[in-house]
Parts: structure tokens; sequence; C-alpha cells
């Protein structure tokens, strides 16, 4: 994040300050920061899957989007800051569709913030906020956010300690439950028959505030060594734990060696756990929703510009509906770009238990142009059947400058299964520019 002078800082500059004459344009303009991001993301993805009369389904074959941030944060003195940021985002399915230029802007995030070096190197954040934990999407881009207060801690060196509290998340739709529903409308406004009479198994989740704490460590720098333990608690729906232990050796600036851990769990509540309107909308008559657990193990080198990596993972139940992150693929290591998306396979929700095998291998040319390859091998087991599931990406990226990145890849993913097969070919290219 960096101060600049730009009339569009002065334009918002303006808005908080001259209105009150408290300070001058000028003094305004040295009091704001702005930071941001703008991306241009075509996909093209074509399935095995047909519709009723036989053919292939195209309906979401392409799709543009673009999509923009822009956090403003304006020092208010005594260490108190206003931070709000305007969201944009629109898509198209390529179909001769032209870009909307209708929907405006929306205010993503507002909140207060204050910083106190006095009082042990502690902030408070206050409002509408990124969520930024180990089990949701954290990228400024498409990362959840909802009405928060957290407390932040960083009095020893390498040392974070951190507190928070969360309501009225998103309706993002890679929220876990988002798309799993029984409820029928009985009158405007009111569910009946799932799970406490909710739409979706999100609502009825996330219709309780959730607590949680965290102690982030890195001391990469100096030993090399990175870590973090979380906790969070939903009230009367789950408790979740998260350890990550990472290590890196570096035998000069151009050769190290890495290896990372990580285990999450959670322990489900009676309120999900034996829900029987759940359990009827995911067609199993047993105790559908079960507690989950996820470790994770990789490890990679990197020398005079060549890389490669190797990890495996396992999570998920046969016959349970597991959870292992709260939204999207969370914040940890995933393998590929489709294979944990797939039937039974699911991060945020499903039921299956998985083993994948996954690696990488790559070549970055001159520090800017890096040709790779990634390769995911696993399997899905549920109650009545099991999938074998594999995933081969090329990948193929262009740092034109620390802020403006371009990449793209191919990914062709398959599942052989009892019932039958299918296959999905992935394209995508994207263009980023961070400031």
């Amino acid at each position: 994040m960096k101060s600049i002078k730009i009339s569009l800082a002065a334009i918002l500059a303006t808005g908080l300050f001259s209105a009150s004459n408290a300070v001058s344009l000028e003094e305004a303009i040295k009091n704001v920061e702005l930071e941001g991001s703008v991306r241009y993301r075509y996909d093209t993805f074509i399935s095995s899957e047909k519709d009723e009369n036989g053919l292939k389904d195209y309906s979401d074959a392409q799709k543009h989007k673009f999509t923009s941030s822009l956090t403003t944060t304006v020092s208010l003195g005594g260490g108190f800051k206003a931070v709000g940021t305007l969201f944009y985002e629109d898509s198209n399915g390529g179909f001769g569709e032209g870009a909307s230029t209708k929907e405006p802007f929306y205010l993503q995030e507002a909140y207060l913030r204050y910083d106190s070096e006095e009082i042990y190197a502690t902030s408070i954040l206050l409002g509408r906020q990124r969520l930024n934990t180990i089990w949701t999407d954290n990228d400024n881009l498409g990362g959840s956010v909802g009405m928060k207060a957290a407390l932040i801690n960083n009095a020893l060196k390498g040392v974070t300690l951190m507190a928070f509290a969360v309501d009225s998340v998103n309706d993002d739709g890679d929220f876990v439950g988002a798309e799993t529903t029984g409820a029928e409308k009985s009158t405007p406004g009111e569910y009946e028959n799932f799970v406490g009479g909710y739409e979706t198994l999100k609502d009825a989740i996330f219709a309780q505030n959730f607590y949680g704490a965290a102690l982030l460590l890195d001391y990469e720098e100096s030993v090399g060594f990175t870590g973090s333990a979380w906790f969070n608690y939903i009230n009367n729906r789950m408790a979740m734990f998260a350890v990550d232990l990472g290590y890196k050796l570096s035998f000069s600036d151009s050769a190290n060696w890495s290896i990372q851990a990580q285990y999450l769990g959670n322990s489900i509540r009676s309120y999900l756990k034996n829900d029987t309107a759940f359990q009827a909308a995911m067609n199993n008559s047993e105790g559908v929703f079960g507690s989950g657990l996820l470790w994770t193990v990789a490890t990679g080198v990197e020398i005079a510009g060549f890389d490669a990596s190797v990890g495996y993972t396992s999570y998920g139940k046969k016959n349970k509906f597991t959870v292992n992150v709260l939204e999207d693929m969370g914040d940890i290591i995933t393998a590929g770009e489709e294979i944990q998306n797939l039937t039974g396979a699911s991060l945020h929700g499903s039921v299956g238990q998985n083993q994948i095998i996954f690696g990488t291998v790559g070549y970055t040319i001159m520090d800017l142009v890096r040709i790779g390859a990634d390769y995911a091998y696993g399997k899905t087991k549920i109650a009545d059947g099991k999938s074998t599931n594999q995933e081969i990406v090329g990948r193929l990226e262009y740092q034109h400058s620390d802020k403006l990145t371009f990449s793209s890849f191919y990914s062709y993913v398959s599942q052989k299964a009892e019932g039958g097969n299918s296959h999905q070919n992935n394209i995508r290219f994207e263009a980023r520019y961070d400031f």
C-alpha cells in the first residue's frame, strides 16, 4: 500500500474532509492511501456431460469476467483510520452479450481501524471487512466479507495474535451449504421441512455468529520457519481448528527446499448432526453431517529457475457430509485446478472420502516467463461406490512487472465411476494488475 496524489484521491479526500472544513485539501491528500486490483478473466469449460436430448451442454462454455477492487484508507489522526473498498464485477457468457455498464461499484468493505504502539502494538478493526481466515478465500477479488470485530497484536517480533467475531457474512455461492436446500416455502420469507426452517444449509449455519482466534508465526528470514494455529466456533453448529507448519531451507539466492504440513478438523454439534430435514435433502438416512478431518503435506525445491513439488492430501468420509473449509477452497494447500471440485471431493462440503497425490514442475526464464505442469491423481469413496479422479494442467505465466501479470492454464480433469465416466476441459486466460 502506498500514498498517491491523484485527482481520484483528491475527490475522495474532499468528500471526507472538506465538507467539515477540518483540514485543507492538501493535508487531506497526504492522509489518503489507495490500493486495489483489476482483473480480466476468460474461461472456457467443455464438459462431456449431456442434456436430456443426448447433446453436450455448452450453456456455460465461455465466460468473460471483469473484476476490480479499490480500497481507500483515510487517516483520521490519533491512530484512527477509515477504510472503504469499492468492488465491481461483471461477467457474460460470450454469446454476443455486451458487458454491463449499469452495474455500479458497491461498498464491499467499510470499517474503522485503530492502531496503537503504546498499547502493546495492538490494532482494533470494527465494521464490514474481509474474513481473512484459513477457512476462507482471502483474495481481494474473490474473498468473502462480513460484519467483523477483530483484535490484532504484534507486540512480539514475528508473532501475531488475533481474535475475531463475525456476523452477517455475504451471499457468496462458494460458502458451505449455499446450494444445499430442501426447503419448501410456506409463506413469504418462511420455509419449512429444512434445517431450522432456513432456505439453505448455508443460512442455517451462518444464522449464528462465529468467533475465533489465531496465532501466526513468521521466522522465515531468520530460521526458515512459519506456522499458524487457528480456532473457530459457530454456536451450536461446529467447532473448527487448524494447524499449518512450514520450513524453508535456502542454499543460495537461487536454490532452496521447502516443506509444509496442514491439519484441519472440526466437531459438528447436534443441531446439524441429527437434523432429519437435512438427511432427507441429502437422500441419506444415516447421520449425514459428520465431523471433518483433513491433512496435507507437500514438499518442493527451486534450483536456478527450475521448480518442482509433490504432495499428498486426505479428507472426508464415504457416508458423511463433511466440511473442511467454510468457503471455496479456503487458504490451504490444494491440488491442480478442478480435481477438488469434483463430485464427492469438494473441500467446502460433500459426501466422499478422498485421497489425492499431486505434483508440479516448472521452469522460469529470465524471471519473466514460467512454463509449468501439474498432475493430480486420487480416489473418492462414497457409501455405494467409488471413483478414480485425474487431472493434468499445463501453465504459462508472464510477469510483465511487479504489478502486472498475465497467466493461463489448460486443465483436463476426468472422473471414472461405476455409474459412468465424465471429463471436462478447462481453459483460462487472465490479466491482473495490482497496485
